[in-house]
């Protein structure tokens, strides 16, 4: 499709770039790592869980790396660049793993975790997700205020 660009997981885009306006960049990461904290740093656990996928990605920041932890992700290392490393601080940083809608901002981040669109699956529950379906953030580029469309 020419109106779709593929992007790297995690990856790092700039929109809405117009004379007089460099754009927001954005950080998008699947969130695989997201499980392991949840479960693994008790301030996360404790205080909402997989409904505070906020927590887990204020955690990352704070760290500038989105898989501090060795095994919190399947990532192979490589010697030359970790492109897990946050090297440039992004606008916003978007995500969406755990299935449940987050949003909020951290140091002038605006932070967002999606939704989905499917209920829960035999596999989620297992993992301890609970699923909330159909919610999408809207962001107003202007004042970075974040709405959620409910469907």
């Amino acid at each position: 499709m020419p109106n779709v660009i593929m992007i790297s997981n995690p990856g790092m885009v700039n929109i809405h770039k117009q004379a007089g306006f460099p754009g927001l960049d954005v950080l998008c990461y699947h969130g695989y790592s997201f499980n392991y904290y949840i479960n693994n740093v008790d301030s996360i656990r404790n205080n909402g869980g997989y409904h505070r996928a906020d927590l887990v990605m204020e955690f990352l920041m704070k760290r500038r790396h989105l898989c501090p932890t060795h095994t919190s992700t399947t990532y192979v290392p490589n010697p030359h660049k970790d492109p897990l490393v946050i090297s440039q601080v992004p606008d916003i940083m978007a995500s969406g793993d755990i299935h449940y809608t987050s949003v909020a901002n951290y140091n002038n981040v605006t932070l967002i975790c999606a939704s989905c669109w499917e209920g829960a699956t035999a596999f989620q529950l297992k993992l301890g997700h609970d699923p909330e379906p159909a919610r999408v953030p809207i962001v107003n580029l202007q004042s970075r205020k974040v709405k959620i469309l409910h469907f």
